[in-house]
């Protein structure tokens, strides 16, 4: 079953291009879902707070900072799409498939 939350959330998703997102970055704000997981899940359980679940995400690096190399890759191609939700005071954002 839906919940109320789980509706808002899905329609806060967007996809934007990474020269859109850039500048979240580096104010340290754009949190990286890996594509094994499910984007509203993962801001479900950051909303909810549920530190268990999103601590073994942490740790299994299923949910991550971007690293360095991945920024400057993102840089150099502007235009790669990212699913992206916010999620105050982050953006989640999730790689559009290929």
């Amino acid at each position: 079953m839906r919940t109320a939350l789980r509706n808002k959330l899905e329609e806060g998703v967007r996809v934007s291009a990474w020269g859109r997102l850039h500048d979240f970055a580096n104010r340290d704000a754009i949190i990286l879902i890996s594509e094994e997981l499910d984007l509203l899940d993962v801001a479900e359980r950051v909303v909810r707070d549920d530190k268990e679940f999103v601590a073994s995400w942490v740790e299994d690096s299923l949910v991550t900072k971007p690293n360095s190399l991945q920024l400057r890759k993102w840089e150099e191609t502007p235009s790669r799409p990212f699913r992206c939700l916010v999620v105050y005071p982050y953006i989640l954002i999730q790689s559009v498939a290929s």
